[in-house]
């Protein structure tokens, strides 16, 4: 009977560590499919990116402003830099990442003059 006890710890055992090696690695592949999934991940890759201004914000308080990545879009507390300021809505690019915030300046859109 010792030997049938000490056959069924053994493969309690084995069980548990192939059920534990299998959830390391789905979670490893979960993690590796989606490199986005933290907000703060790659955030350098956000400058130079169009943003909207949803909560007003200047250079000494924050707003906060919605980028849209392409396949997701992200929420970000926003500053602007010295005597600048956005308010809602206004359409911003944002051109650095710093103290857990993006820091924007207004969108200048060119404007074309037809005919020459």
């Amino acid at each position: 009977m010792d030997s049938t006890l000490a056959k069924l710890a053994l493969i309690a055992i084995a069980l548990g560590i192939v059920t534990a090696v299998v959830l390391v690695i789905l979670i490893a592949l979960g993690r590796w499919r989606s490199p986005g999934h933290n907000s703060m991940n790659n955030a350098n890759q956000w400058i130079g990116r169009h943003a909207t201004v949803e909560l007003p914000c200047t250079a000494h308080q924050r707003g906060k402003v919605r980028i849209d990545l392409g396949d997701r879009t992200v929420e970000m507390p926003a500053l602007t830099y010295e005597g600048e300021a956005a308010d809602r809505g206004q359409a911003v690019l944002v051109v650095a990442v710093a103290r857990n915030c993006v820091w924007i300046t207004p969108e200048i859109k060119p404007e074309f003059h037809r005919g020459f």
